[in-house]
This record gives structure tokens, C-alpha cells and sequence, in this order.
């Protein structure tokens, strides 16, 4: 009755913990569905980066619209500045909204950089495009809703099915030779 309840417990903790395991993959594997492809009649603001000295804001524009720059900002971040960028972002009132907006910078060469910010809450909602000084040039807009979770999770779990086939077959093949070394055990005495 002990080791019934052992195994239980034991499959309880290690079923989520293995989808646990596989969320960095299902989560890379996930990401295309997010993106949407730029619409350049689309009326929609799309959140543009810009940096000004130490400070950074973010400037709704329209798809093909570049904002003006004042003569010392840039579309370019930093290099290493991405986190106190995002948290500088992030400390600065919003328009009420719950969430907080998100960062992921790739430079591409010294002076063009690949920018991915959106707002995320129980979505996201934003945009990646290319930077350079002073142009951009929108690629995708990153777009999900709330049950953007369950495709996450369904990924997690095909994800983790290989694993617990793997260890129930060890465990099957562990019961089979522990079985046979103890009927083994049986027949010498």
C-alpha cells in the first residue's frame, strides 16, 4: 500500500515538473504564432523605441511613419542597456493598464539592430522592426490574447510525452529484472 502511494506521489510531482522542464523549447516553438504579418494600410499604433540621452519612451506610430527625432535621440539602444532600458519603461506611469512592456534587442550590425517591444498583460501587444540611428522599418506585430497559455501548455505537454513514455518503460524494465532476479533468488534456496 506504501509504495502505491510512494508512486503516486512520485508521478504527481514529476508530471509537472517535467512540463515545467520543457517550457524554454515550447516556448521558442510557440513564439512564430505571435507574430503577425505588418499591415501597411493598418491604422494601428506600433510602439517605436526611442532613446534620448539616459532616457528612453516609447512613440505609438503608424506602419511607413517614422517619428521625428530630436537631433540627440536614436532608435538604437545601448548595447547592454536593454534591461535598465525595459526597467526604466516600466517604472514610468502607463495609461493604466496592467502589464509591462517587454524588450528583446538583436544587433544585426554595429549600427542596425533587430527591436522587439510589446506590451505584455494577458497578451502581448507590440511589434518587431529593424533600427538603425534614425529609421525603422517594421517586421512583425506581436499579437496574442489571453489563451495564448493553453498553446504554451499543449506544446509543454506533447513536449514532455516523450519523457514519461521513456520512464515508464524504465520502470517497466527495472519491475521485469527485479522480478526475475527475485524468482532467480527463489529457485536457489
Amino acid at each position: 500500500m506504501k509504495r502505491t502511494a510512494l508512486r503516486t506521489s512520485l508521478i504527481c510531482l514529476l508530471c509537472p515538473l517535467s512540463c515545467l522542464a520543457t517550457a524554454p523549447v515550447a516556448q521558442r516553438l510557440s513564439e512564430p504564432l505571435t507574430h503577425k504579418a505588418v499591415d501597411p494600410s493598418s491604422t494601428e499604433p506600433f510602439p517605436v523605441l526611442v532613446i534620448q540621452g539616459d532616457a528612453a519612451r516609447v512613440v505609438m506610430t503608424r506602419v511607413g511613419e517614422t517619428p521625428d527625432l530630436p537631433s540627440d535621440a536614436s532608435f538604437l539602444v545601448p548595447a547592454g542597456a536593454e534591461g535598465r532600458i525595459q526597467n526604466h519603461l516600466n517604472q514610468t506611469p502607463s495609461t493604466g493598464r496592467d502589464g509591462g512592456w517587454v524588450l528583446n534587442v538583436t544587433a544585426l550590425a554595429p549600427d542596425r539592430q533587430h527591436v522587439e517591444l510589446f506590451w505584455m498583460a494577458d497578451g502581448y501587444s507590440g511589434g518587431g522592426y529593424e533600427a538603425t540611428a534614425t529609421t525603422i522599418t517594421p517586421r512583425y506585430r506581436k499579437i496574442t490574447g489571453p489563451g495564448f497559455a493553453l498553446v504554451l501548455l499543449e506544446k509543454m505537454i506533447l513536449l514532455a510525452l516523450p519523457l514519461w513514455g521513456i520512464a515508464s518503460g524504465l520502470v517497466w524494465w527495472a519491475t521485469r529484472v527485479r522480478a526475475a532476479v527475485a524468482r532467480q533468488a527463489g529457485a536457489a534456496h
